[in-house]
Order: structure tokens, then C-alpha cells, then sequence
């Protein structure tokens, strides 16, 4: 959380705490149903739901408390998908515990990880990029403080309004689409 809060944002790790304590809460309170008597068909239903519920939790700017927040600073840092970033350090996790857990549970749980993965990707579409033009007069503060949250490269154009003909800066950054929530929050 600390990371979360450090690296993408304090309303990201408010979300992010609430999320996770309503989702301790949920799971002390509602009944487990044993759907799936088939350990494969439970390993994928499990996989797709947790990714459903995890690709929803970063498209609306917040995350499920776990490896994910890990995986949005790496994303936003090297711009790679959150679900194969997720899958890659969950995967590592699961063939080291292999040994412990023995090797068919481990291969179950990497056919859900797997899932939850492309499901993720599937909903929260942070890997897509977008094209953000920002008309400003105060270009130089709105660049600074930019730069500094999102660590993105903007190309600063001059341009004039087509009826008032009033000078401004327009501002252009491809950024991602958790991104998307930092910068509409700078230029309100």
C-alpha cells in the first residue's frame, strides 16, 4: 500500500484499503458454494471471476490490495499489460510454492491465473494507449505537475482558439488509461 501510495496515488490507496476490507468482510460473512465438483472447471470459473473483479477494480482506479498494486507501478512504468505482469509474478509465486503445495495443485492454479490474467486485460484495457490534447494558458505549471505525477513526455504546441482567437498552449501526451484519471484530476 505504501508503494500504491508513493507510486500511483493517495485516492488509488484509499480505494484500494476500502476495497480490500469490504472483500474480508464479504468472505467472513457470505457462504462458500462449491459449484464445480471438477478441479479444472473450478480452477478456470475461480480464474475468471477473480479477474472480473480485478479488471474492474483498476478500471475505476483502485485495486484489490495484492500483487495487482505491484503490477499497475510496473505497468505505468513500463507501459507492459497489468494482466501479463500479474500473471508473470503470480506464476513465479506458484511454481516456487509447487514444491510445497505439490505440482498438480500448482498446475490448477496457474490455469486460473492464467484466466484471471486475460480477463484483466480483457476489462481494464491499461495496456491501450491514448491520445490527450489539453488546451491551457497555464502550460508551464500544468506541464510541470504532469511530469512529475505521470512521468510522460508532452509536446507542448501553441495554438488559437478559431472564434475568440485568444492565444493558448495545447498540450500533447499519449498516455495509458489509468492515466486517464491522474490527468483529469491535474487539469480540473
Amino acid at each position: 500500500m505504501v508503494f500504491g501510495w508513493k507510486m500511483v496515488g493517495l485516492r488509488f490507496t484509499i480505494l484500494s484499503t476500502a476495497n480490500s476490507v469490504l472483500t474480508s468482510l464479504f468472505i467472513v460473512y457470505f457462504p462458500v458454494i462449491n459449484i464445480a465438483k471438477s478441479v479444472l472447471l473450478a480452477s478456470l470459473f475461480s480464474g475468471v471471476l477473480m479477474g472480473l473483479a480485478t479488471g474492474l477494480s483498476m478500471r475505476f482506479g483502485l485495486s484489490t490490495g495484492g500483487m495487482d498494486i505491484i503490477a499497475m507501478i510496473v505497468q505505468k512504468k513500463t507501459g507492459r499489460s497489468v494482466g501479463v505482469i500479474s500473471n508473470t509474478i503470480n506464476a513465479s509465486i506458484v511454481l516456487i510454492a509447487g514444491i510445497f503445495i505439490g505440482w498438480p495443485n500448482a498446475l490448477y492454479t496457474l490455469i486460473g491465473i492464467f484466466a484471471t490474467g486475460q480477463v484483466i486485460d480483457a476489462i481494464y484495457t491499461g495496456q491501450r494507449k491514448l491520445t490527450t490534447l489539453i488546451v491551457t494558458e497555464k502550460a508551464d505549471l500544468l506541464t510541470k505537475a504532469l511530469q512529475d505525477e505521470l512521468v510522460r513526455g508532452i509536446t507542448i504546441l501553441p495554438s488559437t482558439g478559431a472564434f475568440s482567437h485568444h492565444e493558448s498552449s495545447t498540450l500533447f501526451m499519449v498516455i495509458n488509461r489509468v492515466e486517464l484519471y491522474e490527468m483529469e484530476r491535474y487539469c480540473s
